[in-house]
């Protein structure tokens, strides 16, 4: 298992619930969707989406944050996580919680 360090941090409680339903939705856990943020920002070598006015409804901006990623994704030939390697990140998480 690879070295881990824990990561703590203060969220709104309507942001992390907000954020939480979009994870179960998904059908991942919080954790491993920030995982999967943090490794995609190091694979673009930045926030991988564009930073909105948030003017825009929140369906709108989901949207075009969604957009925004998968063009940076296609325009920049970086590869996107594949479903065997989102499940061997759950499994270690798994592991590592036993």
């Amino acid at each position: 298992m690879a070295d881990t360090s824990l990561i703590q941090f203060r969220l709104d409680t309507n942001l992390k619930d907000d954020a939480q339903k979009i994870c179960n939705e998904i059908g991942i856990d919080m954790p491993t969707a920030l995982r999967m943020f943090c490794k995609k920002m190091v694979a673009v070598g930045g926030i991988p989406f564009s930073l909105i006015s948030m003017e825009k409804t929140q369906s709108a901006a989901r949207w075009n944050i969604y957009d925004d990623a998968r063009n940076e994704i296609q325009n920049n030939n970086i590869p996107d996580m594949t479903l065997d390697e989102i499940n061997a990140e759950i499994t270690e998480v798994r592991k590592s919680l036993r």
